[in-house]
């Protein structure tokens, strides 16, 4: 194979079958491949020089086999990136489970991190690559791929070959072993907080239907009170927010039940309760809060004040967003 530009990383996968003389591939595995291939090559580029153009082209075949090859060309000849792609596309998508340790890995960060240092790899991209290893996205595209080629039979091994301008890495890898690179990937990482205080005003109560279904039936309302913020300062449920949660006091529900307190549409109860969420670790996003109501302390309390308080505070927000864009135009104007 020729030398590869500076600009460019060639991915060379052979497939091997049972059928020694075998030259196709069934069609949804290769796309399968392809596509998570494609999708690790794209968070790797993304996360190490966003902005940066690049391509992601396929050439025909070779004879053999079966021989898929990509090439991935940045167009603005970021060979910093390029270096840091192979070496990451290596260990991110054909090494085994990557851990912190060499225990069960054939590559740990550390050792991505020094092989990226001696490409002459910028200590900014450096701690990108850190980031990159760290992440689960990768890891759900690598299991995408091993996952397709364990499900097709036929695929006896497979042999990637990555070249760029320093260095070619080989390796091959038999069926036997596929399941070694599948990744374990925690799927929700829960943010719990307890024993708060607020208001709740109800919206709408189903307590026949929790009466019926059990606790899983979720009470909806607005939230009065402090706002919930997590260990990074992100709110969690903002004063005024219109909520889902979970109505746990059984004595409370039994009053109602009893009809010894009529809760109806537009009450509301001084409340305490957890609150959780939790972390999806592919998406890298928060899902919705849970909140769940421990006790009622109070039934009708008067949230006329509150409420007027917490208009007061929005309209304050309002006029400061208008101002600032008020002063974003005239500094517009002037330049």
């Amino acid at each position: 194979m020729d030398k590869t530009p500076k600009n460019q990383l060639s991915i060379l996968i052979r497939f091997s079958f049972c059928d020694s003389n075998a030259q196709a591939i069934d069609l949804y595995t290769r796309n399968a491949c392809v596509l998570a291939q494609a999708e690790i090559i794209t968070f790797i580029l993304g996360g190490l020089c966003p902005g940066e153009p690049f391509e992601i082209l396929t050439l025909p075949p070779q004879s053999g086999s079966f021989k898929d090859l990509t090439v991935v060309k940045l167009l603005n000849n970021n060979t910093g990136c390029v270096a840091a792609l192979s070496v990451l596309l290596m260990a991110l998508l054909f090494s085994s489970q990557l851990k912190v340790n060499n225990t069960t890995s054939d590559l740990n960060v550390l050792e991505i991190v020094e092989k990226c240092k001696n490409y002459g790899v910028s200590e900014e991209l450096t701690e990108k690559v850190k980031n990159i290893c760290s992440s689960y996205y990768p890891k759900k595209q690598k299991n995408i791929f091993y996952e397709s080629v364990i499900a097709d039979e036929s695929v006896t091994s497979i042999k990637p070959t990555i070249t760029e301008d320093h260095e070619t890495f080989e390796k091959e890898i038999n069926r036997s072993d596929f399941r070694e690179f599948i990744e374990e990937i925690p799927k929700e990482k829960e943010y719990l907080k307890t024993d708060l205080l607020g208001h709740i005003q109800l919206s709408q109560p189903f307590i026949e239907k929790q009466q019926q279904y059990g606790r899983g039936v979720a009470w909806k309302g607005m939230y009065f009170g402090e706002d919930v913020v997590d260990d990074r300062g992100e709110i969690i449920i903002e004063d005024g927010e219109n909520i889902f949660f979970y109505m746990q006091d059984d004595e409370y529900k039994d009053q109602i039940l009893k009809q010894e307190v009529s809760f109806t549409s537009g009450d509301n109860i001084g409340v305490i309760f957890d609150v959780n969420r939790y972390y999806d670790y592919i998406e890298s996003r928060y899902g919705k809060p849970r909140l769940y109501v421990k006790k009622v302390t109070s039934h009708n309390d008067n949230l006329v004040e509150h409420k007027k308080e917490l208009e007061i505070k929005r309209q304050v927000v309002k006029r400061e967003k208008q101002n600032k864009n008020q002063k974003s135009l005239f500094e517009n104007i002037e330049t």
